[in-house]
């Protein structure tokens, strides 16, 4: 039997029930799917590896760390956006104060239209500034997706340009970089 005659029922038996076990700690039902791809796709790659008797819990395992990683993920950038506000708010009047509300929106809003893993990654290699592989290797990816991931998250926020004006887009790749 070959391997992928080994892993399709794999996956048809336990895709479902890991949905509604990440449900329980992610919202977001494409964020879920997306975590839950991501462990099949590090199960795939381990699978000559990991024995059949266990592959139940190594999935449940890496479905519940990634979700635990993506919920720091968001308290880290929903912490970023607060210092953000709070930097601002001690260093400009009101007036200015409200721009940067205003702008942090706005760098909040392209944030947000990314899908996940798009945003993560490029949170964490122009926020956070890690490099390629640092960010393969703690979402268990390989660097040629992380590099695929980065191009369309700029080849969205190049397409989001047209709704902002270029003051707004400057502010946002400068928060970035």
């Amino acid at each position: 039997m070959t391997e992928k005659e080994k892993f399709a029922p794999v996956y048809r038996q336990y895709y479902q029930q890991l949905y509604l076990f990440a449900t329980r700690y992610v919202s977001d039902g494409e964020e879920c799917h997306d975590i839950i791809s991501g462990a099949f796709e590090e199960l795939w790659r381990n699978f000559d590896h990991v024995d059949l008797s266990s592959v139940k819990r190594y999935l449940y395992v890496s479905v519940k760390n990634r979700c635990i990683d993506l919920l720091r993920r968001k308290v880290k950038q929903d912490r970023y956006i607060e210092y953000v506000g709070v930097m601002a708010k001690d260093y400009i009047d009101e007036q200015r104060y409200e721009q940067s509300e205003y702008r942090s929106a706005v760098v909040r809003k392209v944030l947000d239209s990314l899908v996940s893993p798009d945003r993560e990654i490029l949170i964490a290699c122009y926020i956070e500034e890690k490099k390629y592989r640092e960010v393969a290797e703690e979402m268990g990816i390989s660097v040629s997706m992380v590099r695929k991931h980065m191009m369309k998250a700029l080849k969205k926020v190049r397409q989001m340009k047209e709704s902002f004006k270029k003051s707004d887009l400057f502010l946002f790749f400068f928060v970035l970089s």
